[in-house]
């Protein structure tokens, strides 16, 4: 399925249900830019948001969320842009990220783990 018809899908679907974009967008916890720019084509949802979309339009979430890795790689102009976003969003994220840009671990919760 091409990025167009995916979106078509999911815009049909939300239409289909009676959900607005704005209610879509929060009860995905996705910015209703990219929501409106996935109905268009022109974003492929990182693989949480597409496992998220596909729960509240009643999809196969599974379907879904291998579409959206499938798609990430097959359009890595989208991939820079969910990793850059990710990325963004863990530094907003207080203690989540150490100095050198690696996520902060427990380390009494790995010792934990290495003594079993």
């Amino acid at each position: 399925m091409s990025l167009q018809q995916v979106g078509v899908t999911f815009a049909g679907r939300r239409r289909l249900l009676g959900i607005s974009e704005a209610d879509l967008a929060a009860r995905c916890g996705i910015d209703i830019d990219l929501l409106r720019r996935l109905e268009r084509g022109q974003y492929v949802p990182s693989p949480s948001q597409a496992c998220s979309l596909a729960h509240v339009l009643h999809f196969d979430t599974q379907d879904v969320c291998s579409w959206a890795v499938k798609a990430l790689f097959q359009h890595p102009q989208y991939l820079v842009e969910v990793v850059a976003r990710s990325r963004a969003a863990l530094e907003m994220m207080p203690g989540t990220l150490q100095k050198g840009g690696e996520p902060c671990r427990s380390r009494s919760r790995f010792q934990r783990r290495s003594r079993k």
